[in-house]
């Protein structure tokens, strides 16, 4: 991921994997390679930035939900992982 993505923000990155059943019925899932040749990222379609934010607060939980990137490996993250966050403010 920091290969596609490390201009974007700073690492670590962290990813969710959800249920595209909490999307709503006008919502549009669609696979499009990203600027920089991830071919793993997706775009959401038709759903705007308030509807987004209310899903994100109402179904994200960090240490449920949330992965990490380790070693460009997904694994989940836990609550040690908080260090990396500290000087990021």
């Amino acid at each position: 991921m920091k290969k596609y993505y490390k201009s974007i923000d700073a690492l670590p990155h962290i990813f969710w994997v959800f249920d595209k059943k909490i999307l709503p019925g006008t919502a549009n899932i669609k696979q499009k390679d990203s600027t920089t040749g991830d071919s793993c990222h997706y775009n959401i379609e038709r759903l705007s930035n308030n509807v987004a934010k209310k899903i994100f607060i109402n179904n994200f939980d960090l240490f449920e939900d949330g992965k990490i990137c380790n070693n460009d490996h997904p694994r989940k993250f836990i609550e040690e992982d908080l260090k990396l966050f500290e000087n990021l403010t």
